[in-house]
């Protein structure tokens, strides 16, 4: 697993956690597994000397969560997300990114239908794949209104750019620091850098600006 901070459960500690029965373990294992997934990243080790097994999972952990259902089914699942994908990509270029699809998607239907609360394990596993297949997004990002999805104006977009010059970082940098993070080097001068502009914006605007592609639904090539 890349990124984010991760700890390593026993079975023991990971089933008396969520009240797993050791006879799900035994008779649906894949499933339990899978449902597993849709609420955090899960990895499961089994020791080869001793035949434990373990489960790399995040550090940060949901409290609780719903019981694995009489039939889990993933495709049913992949479905109706991509559905909801279809029919809520734009028909022209717009601010958007697979973490507002899955939040969007998750109130829509997923909570009600699926218990899902995690819009990141949605991403991952079912939104994020959807958009890849149907949609595309921009080369390049725009700053805009993380809750509304709203384009800064031009005067917020300048402020913005005010604030990162007065914690001295340049789009050079930050591009930098993007680079650094997929090699999982440490970043951690770059986000605090980072982090004091966006407080400097929110204190002023009274809300936070994040960066994102825009997307559409795929245009069929034109054929000669």
């Amino acid at each position: 697993m890349k990124g984010g901070k991760y700890m390593k459960l026993s079975r023991s500690q990971l089933s008396k956690k969520y009240n797993i029965p050791s006879s799900q373990w035994q008779r649906r294992h894949d499933d339990l597994l899978d449902w597993l997934n849709d609420f955090f990243s899960i990895e499961e080790i089994k020791d080869k000397k001793s035949g434990f097994y373990s489960y790399i999972v995040p550090d940060e952990l949901p409290d609780i969560i719903p019981s694995l259902p009489r039939k889990a089914s993933k495709e049913e699942k992949a479905e109706d997300y991509e559905q909801y994908v279809v029919k809520n990509l734009p028909d022209e270029p717009t601010p958007l990114s697979k973490s507002k699809m899955s939040r969007d998607a998750i109130e829509d239907f997923g909570y009600e239908k699926y218990h899902h609360t995690s819009y990141k394990a949605v991403s991952k596993r079912y939104v994020g794949p959807a958009m890849d297949k149907h949609g595309e997004h921009s080369d390049t990002m725009v700053w805009v209104d993380s809750i509304s999805y709203l384009p800064l104006t031009p005067e917020q977009e300048q402020y913005l750019h005010e604030c990162f010059n007065k914690v001295h970082l340049s789009e050079l940098e930050m591009a930098n620091a993007f680079k650094k993070l997929a090699q999982e080097q440490n970043i951690d001068e770059e986000l605090d850098n980072f982090n004091k502009a966006i407080e400097m914006f929110k204190s002023r605007f009274a809300f936070r600006p994040i960066s994102v592609y825009e997307w559409q639904k795929k245009t069929l090539a034109v054929l000669n």
